[in-house]
């Protein structure tokens, strides 16, 4: 069970393992479209639920409630349920979805790479003016720049031998 001030402007999992947000803000308005559409009309009546203070100060029974309501159905089911009735809600978004995500791939919060094992990735959260992005790519193998970057730091070609004979440098 999850703990929040409020229990109609919570987090719920649903039977097939996704999560969704409903987000009741008007909740005294809404109440009773919501306990209709859950086809739950006795918590309409309830007195620990009556109005929004009330139902507030008892939101870990109401939760635990709702908990076991959402669990009975799949994502798609109360989607379309709550919708129809305008109570505002939406799916809390898996690491896999985002890279699908139309919108995300839209706004280019998402990008494609060079990497087939990870073919799309989230992209940086900037944009530096003037700058190109280039197609992020898999990072470099273990060893792959040593010599380069010893180079760099001055050391001989002669040195780097010895360090990779030594084991110091792979």
């Amino acid at each position: 069970m999850n703990a929040a001030r409020s229990a109609i402007a919570n987090i719920y999992e649903t039977r097939d393992g996704r999560w969704m947000q409903v987000s009741i803000v008007r909740e005294d308005k809404m109440w009773s479209t919501l306990c209709r559409a859950l086809r739950r009309p006795e918590l309409e009546g309830d007195a620990r639920f009556a109005e929004t203070p009330i139902r507030r100060a008892n939101a870990a029974v109401l939760t635990a409630i709702l908990d076991d309501v959402f669990k009975a159905q799949d994502w798609a089911y109360w989607h379309h349920l709550l919708a129809e009735v305008n109570i505002p809600h939406g799916p809390i978004a898996r690491a896999e979805d985002i890279a699908r995500d139309a919108q995300a791939v839209a706004a280019c919060a998402v990008v494609e790479t060079a990497n087939p094992e990870m073919p799309r990735t989230l992209a940086a959260p900037f944009q530096v003016g003037g700058v190109t992005p280039r197609k992020a790519g898999p990072g470099p193998g273990l060893g792959e720049h040593t010599d380069e970057i010893l180079r760099h730091a001055g050391f001989s070609a002669e040195e780097i031998a010895e360090l990779r004979e030594s084991g110091a440098a792979g």
